[in-house]
């Protein structure tokens, strides 16, 4: 990215150049550029060194189509590079803290309500689907639950794996998330080459006995198996639920893992993730939160609490440009 602005700088006037180097200090924010661009490419190497049988089916896949060096990554690929950044910022930072604040507090505090006799926790099993980089799993697991977080990007389970399992100190690294964003910069050096230290925790101070678990794969395929039947305490959702093809399938699941008695508790907006699929092959189906809500009746649950909180998204504070959303938050009973 830095190459092509340098590029760009080439091809306007040469007056314009100095002026931009002058008084915006252009060629010098580049060199600042490459600079977290390396240390982020460090991180990703350290995820990659610390557990590398979970490349094994990838490569072995690779070998089966012929390949003998990994395809050059496209754009959707970076994407996923450059996001995964973000969120490691957003579960594993100070910077962080305000967005777990707003998305993740108000969720732990109804766990705890709902499970106030803290010697009964370890006996309560958790699920939170959708777990991302296991910030909200570990969080429960740290309150004495048996916590079992589940998530499908493979993105997300390499790096979570890292923080979780290969992290020895806090704030052993230092990344640079918001390096690849050259919009809407108040400043460039409080703003897009602002340094995160990360993690802000050491996750492996978990207290002596706690139980936590990943599982890897895509919510609906496993569990609809009949082992989850009643199997958990309380699913916690988080910016989860507008990730299903079919929502209708996520409450079925939902009330079936469920057991009688126990609580979900939700917390997210309903921006569908399918919902402009480049492929109309993709289902997708969008409902609107007042046809939701009386779904979430009729398979099984009665809604005890509802709040509306708004709240960013993985997002860089300094920037200039914010995207709110209006999550609804909520405590579901599943009906005897």
């Amino acid at each position: 990215m830095p190459a092509r602005k340098r590029a760009a700088l080439e091809r306007i006037p040469a007056h314009h150049a100095a002026l931009l180097n002058d008084h915006a200090a252009f060629t010098q924010s580049l060199d600042a550029v490459d600079a977290g661009i390396t240390a982020n490419d460090q991180f990703f190497r350290a995820v990659l060194k610390a557990d590398p049988a979970m490349l094994a089916g990838y490569l072995a896949r690779m070998r089966r189509m012929g390949l003998a060096t990994a395809p050059e990554p496209q754009p959707a690929d970076v994407d996923k590079a450059v996001s995964t950044l973000k969120q490691v910022a957003r579960d594993w930072s100070a910077e962080g803290a305000s967005e777990r604040a707003k998305c993740y507090q108000p969720m732990i505090d109804a766990l705890e309500r709902e499970f106030a006799n803290v010697e009964e926790r370890s006996s309560r099993r958790v699920l939170i689907p959708g777990a991302g980089l296991g910030r909200l799993v570990w969080e429960a697991a740290r309150l004495g639950f048996a916590s079992e977080g589940n998530e499908f990007s493979f993105h997300m389970l390499l790096v979570s794996n890292y923080l979780l399992n290969g992290i020895t100190r806090p704030e052993q690294h230092t990344l640079y998330p918001y390096v690849h964003t050259f919009s809407n910069s108040l400043n460039f050096t409080t703003d897009q080459v602002r340094p995160v230290a990360v993690p802000d925790v050491l996750p492996s101070s978990l207290p002596d006995g706690s139980d936590m678990s990943m599982a890897a794969g895509d919510f609906v395929e496993v569990y609809s198996s009949p082992t989850y039947t009643d199997a958990f305490d309380s699913v916690l959702t988080c910016f989860f639920l507008d990730t299903a093809h079919n929502i209708v399938e996520y409450l079925e699941i939902l009330h079936r893992i469920v057991r009688s008695g126990g609580v979900w508790i939700n917390n997210g907006p309903l921006l569908f993730h399918w919902e402009d699929a480049a492929d109309p092959r993709e289902l997708s189906i969008e409902v609107d939160w007042t046809g939701l809500r009386k779904l979430i009746e009729v398979v099984g649950f009665e809604i005890e609490r509802e709040e509306w909180i708004e709240t960013t998204y993985a997002a860089n504070r300094q920037s200039m440009l914010q995207y709110v959303y209006r999550c609804v938050f909520f405590v579901a009973r599943r009906k005897p």
